[in-house]
């Protein structure tokens, strides 16, 4: 049986933050500070997106972007289909939308006990 979702996106945010870190401490490398930037805002984007999976039974459909479906006269319709990319995966949403949805919450925790994956 595969990996969870959940634990996908932590071994991710990991892997990320762990790139940041090394790119950071490389010492000839130019726009370090910017990149190391991008790839921690990543790795928290990554792992707040887990959060709403584990908080949400793992389900996809909470991380989704989601369009009305276009009549075939052009018109908005009234069924909701997911937004895709290019390349055809489901969009996710940003962490701006990610945090409005944490916002309610008091207290932050994400405890994920076993990961399969050595780091």
């Amino acid at each position: 049986m595969g990996r969870s979702r959940l634990l996908i996106l932590v071994g991710k945010s990991t892997d990320c933050i762990v790139s940041a870190i090394e790119m950071y401490n490389k010492p000839d490398f130019r726009y370090r500070e910017e990149v190391f930037c991008i790839l921690a805002i990543n790795a928290w984007e990554l792992l707040l997106k887990a959060k709403v999976l584990k908080d949400n039974n793992n389900k996809l459909a909470n991380i989704c972007k989601k369009e009305y479906q276009k009549n075939k006269n052009g018109e908005k319709g009234r069924e909701m289909k997911y937004k895709r990319t290019r390349s055809g995966n489901k969009l996710t949403v940003d962490i701006f939308t990610i945090l409005n949805q944490l916002k309610g919450k008091k207290k932050l925790t994400l405890s994920v006990t076993r990961i399969s994956k050595p780091w």
